[in-house]
Protein backbone atom coordinates (compact mmCIF):
# COMPACT_ATOMS: atom_id res chain seq x y z
CA UNK A 1 0.00 0.00 0.00
CA UNK A 2 1.40 3.45 -0.95
CA UNK A 3 0.97 6.50 2.00
CA UNK A 4 -0.98 9.40 0.23
CA UNK A 5 1.00 12.80 1.31
CA UNK A 6 -0.99 16.05 0.26
CA UNK A 7 1.28 19.37 0.49
CA UNK A 8 -0.39 22.72 -0.17
CA UNK A 9 1.83 24.94 -2.05
CA UNK A 10 1.63 28.09 -3.91
CA UNK A 11 -2.15 30.04 -3.54
CA UNK A 12 -4.46 26.96 -3.81
CA UNK A 13 -2.21 23.91 -5.39
CA UNK A 14 -2.14 20.61 -4.22
CA UNK A 15 0.93 18.24 -4.84
CA UNK A 16 0.72 14.66 -3.99
CA UNK A 17 3.62 12.51 -3.03
CA UNK A 18 2.94 8.41 -2.82
CA UNK A 19 5.32 6.75 -0.78
CA UNK A 20 6.19 3.08 -0.40
CA UNK A 21 7.46 1.22 2.53
CA UNK A 22 11.09 1.58 1.56
CA UNK A 23 10.34 5.72 1.61
CA UNK A 24 10.69 5.52 -2.49
CA UNK A 25 8.45 8.25 -3.94
CA UNK A 26 6.33 9.20 -6.40
CA UNK A 27 5.81 12.95 -6.74
CA UNK A 28 2.73 14.17 -8.67
CA UNK A 29 1.87 18.13 -10.03
CA UNK A 30 4.97 19.38 -8.53
CA UNK A 31 4.06 23.14 -9.01
CA UNK A 32 6.41 24.04 -6.25
CA UNK A 33 9.87 22.29 -6.02
CA UNK A 34 10.53 24.08 -2.28
CA UNK A 35 7.56 22.37 -0.57
CA UNK A 36 8.15 19.32 -2.57
CA UNK A 37 11.67 19.16 -1.16
CA UNK A 38 11.10 20.03 2.20
CA UNK A 39 9.43 16.90 2.64
CA UNK A 40 11.33 14.87 1.12
CA UNK A 41 14.25 15.56 3.28
CA UNK A 42 11.85 15.60 6.19
CA UNK A 43 10.44 12.18 5.85
CA UNK A 44 13.92 10.83 4.32
CA UNK A 45 12.07 9.86 0.96
CA UNK A 46 13.77 8.70 -2.38
CA UNK A 47 11.82 10.27 -5.35
CA UNK A 48 11.92 8.03 -8.20
CA UNK A 49 8.82 9.27 -10.61
CA UNK A 50 7.03 12.96 -11.38
CA UNK A 51 3.82 12.21 -12.60
CA UNK A 52 2.13 15.17 -14.73
CA UNK A 53 -1.69 15.69 -15.34
CA UNK A 54 -1.48 18.51 -17.75
CA UNK A 55 1.60 21.52 -18.69
CA UNK A 56 0.00 24.77 -16.87
CA UNK A 57 2.47 26.22 -14.86
CA UNK A 58 1.46 25.75 -11.46
CA UNK A 59 1.80 21.80 -12.09
CA UNK A 60 4.91 21.58 -13.44
CA UNK A 61 7.02 24.77 -12.47
CA UNK A 62 9.23 22.38 -10.00
CA UNK A 63 10.08 19.96 -12.26
CA UNK A 64 13.25 21.84 -13.09
CA UNK A 65 14.48 22.05 -9.91
CA UNK A 66 14.01 18.59 -8.43
CA UNK A 67 15.57 17.43 -11.42
CA UNK A 68 18.84 19.28 -10.45
CA UNK A 69 18.14 18.03 -6.98
CA UNK A 70 17.25 14.23 -7.55
CA UNK A 71 18.36 13.67 -11.20
CA UNK A 72 17.21 10.66 -13.40
CA UNK A 73 13.40 10.37 -12.83
CA UNK A 74 11.47 9.39 -14.64
CA UNK A 75 8.31 12.02 -15.88
CA UNK A 76 5.39 11.04 -17.28
CA UNK A 77 2.41 13.11 -18.37
CA UNK A 78 -0.08 13.81 -21.40
CA UNK A 79 1.00 13.11 -24.72
CA UNK A 80 1.34 16.97 -25.44
CA UNK A 81 4.77 16.94 -24.84
CA UNK A 82 6.50 19.94 -23.51
CA UNK A 83 10.29 19.62 -24.03
CA UNK A 84 11.52 23.11 -22.77
CA UNK A 85 13.02 21.81 -19.53
CA UNK A 86 12.80 17.76 -19.14
CA UNK A 87 11.54 14.75 -21.38
CA UNK A 88 8.37 13.31 -20.61
CA UNK A 89 7.61 9.57 -21.47
CA UNK A 90 3.60 10.17 -22.78
CA UNK A 91 0.93 8.05 -21.45
CA UNK A 92 -2.12 7.46 -23.09
CA UNK A 93 -5.78 6.38 -21.81
CA UNK A 94 -6.40 3.00 -20.30
CA UNK A 95 -2.27 2.56 -20.52
CA UNK A 96 -1.13 0.52 -17.18
CA UNK A 97 2.09 2.20 -15.84
CA UNK A 98 4.02 -0.21 -13.20
CA UNK A 99 5.34 1.77 -10.43
CA UNK A 100 7.53 1.18 -7.45
CA UNK A 101 5.65 -2.22 -7.65
CA UNK A 102 2.24 -0.97 -8.17
CA UNK A 103 -0.26 -0.43 -11.18
CA UNK A 104 -1.14 3.16 -12.07
CA UNK A 105 -4.19 3.46 -14.26
CA UNK A 106 -4.01 6.47 -17.05
CA UNK A 107 -7.44 7.67 -18.08
CA UNK A 108 -7.54 10.72 -20.65
CA UNK A 109 -9.35 13.37 -19.04
CA UNK A 110 -10.07 15.91 -20.99
CA UNK A 111 -11.75 19.43 -20.37
CA UNK A 112 -10.07 22.13 -18.48
CA UNK A 113 -7.34 21.37 -21.48
CA UNK A 114 -7.06 19.01 -24.55
CA UNK A 115 -4.82 16.75 -22.73
CA UNK A 116 -5.57 16.15 -19.40
CA UNK A 117 -4.91 13.12 -18.17
CA UNK A 118 -5.82 11.31 -14.23
CA UNK A 119 -3.60 8.91 -12.85
CA UNK A 120 -5.88 6.01 -10.73
CA UNK A 121 -4.30 3.67 -7.97
CA UNK A 122 -7.46 2.06 -5.99
CA UNK A 123 -8.34 3.89 -3.88
CA UNK A 124 -6.83 7.22 -5.40
CA UNK A 125 -7.22 9.25 -8.51
CA UNK A 126 -5.60 12.02 -9.32
CA UNK A 127 -7.03 14.41 -11.67
CA UNK A 128 -5.77 17.85 -11.77
CA UNK A 129 -7.80 20.25 -12.50
CA UNK A 130 -10.71 18.05 -13.69
CA UNK A 131 -12.41 17.73 -10.20
CA UNK A 132 -12.83 19.27 -7.30
CA UNK A 133 -14.82 18.92 -3.75
CA UNK A 134 -18.07 20.51 -4.40
CA UNK A 135 -17.84 20.91 -8.12
CA UNK A 136 -15.10 20.72 -11.54
CA UNK A 137 -12.60 22.44 -12.84
CA UNK A 138 -12.38 25.57 -15.60
CA UNK A 139 -12.71 24.37 -19.32
CA UNK A 140 -9.83 26.61 -20.19
CA UNK A 141 -8.68 25.20 -23.72
CA UNK A 142 -10.59 22.26 -23.59
CA UNK A 143 -13.93 21.29 -24.75
CA UNK A 144 -17.28 21.39 -22.44
CA UNK A 145 -18.25 18.00 -23.92
CA UNK A 146 -15.19 16.68 -23.04
CA UNK A 147 -14.90 18.09 -19.44
CA UNK A 148 -18.52 16.07 -19.54
CA UNK A 149 -17.29 12.90 -20.63
CA UNK A 150 -14.40 12.93 -18.49
CA UNK A 151 -16.23 13.55 -15.29
CA UNK A 152 -18.53 10.73 -16.37
CA UNK A 153 -15.78 8.37 -17.00
CA UNK A 154 -14.96 9.01 -13.27
CA UNK A 155 -18.24 8.16 -11.86
CA UNK A 156 -17.40 4.98 -12.93
CA UNK A 157 -14.63 4.53 -10.91
CA UNK A 158 -15.32 2.92 -7.64
CA UNK A 159 -17.17 4.53 -4.69
CA UNK A 160 -14.22 4.70 -2.74
CA UNK A 161 -12.47 6.47 -5.03
CA UNK A 162 -10.45 9.09 -3.15
CA UNK A 163 -10.58 12.42 -5.60
CA UNK A 164 -7.35 14.09 -4.93
CA UNK A 165 -7.60 16.84 -7.00
CA UNK A 166 -4.48 19.61 -7.52
CA UNK A 167 -6.63 23.10 -6.09
CA UNK A 168 -8.52 23.39 -2.90
CA UNK A 169 -11.61 25.14 -4.48
CA UNK A 170 -14.24 23.40 -1.68
CA UNK A 171 -15.75 26.79 -0.28
CA UNK A 172 -15.59 28.66 -3.35
CA UNK A 173 -17.60 25.86 -5.07
CA UNK A 174 -20.18 25.50 -2.34
CA UNK A 175 -20.27 29.53 -2.06
CA UNK A 176 -21.09 29.36 -6.06
CA UNK A 177 -23.59 26.39 -5.35
CA UNK A 178 -25.54 28.01 -2.76
CA UNK A 179 -25.56 31.66 -4.68
CA UNK A 180 -26.93 29.91 -7.79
Amino acid sequence: MLKNIRIKALQDNYIWILQDRHKKCIIIDPGDAKKVINIIIKKKLVPKIILITHYHKDHIQGIKKLLIQYSNKKIYGPQFINKKYFFVTPCFSFTKLYLLKHIFIVLHTPGHTNHDISYFISPFLFCGDILFSGGCGKVLTGKYKDMFNSISLINFLPNNTKICSGHEYTLKNLLFSKKY
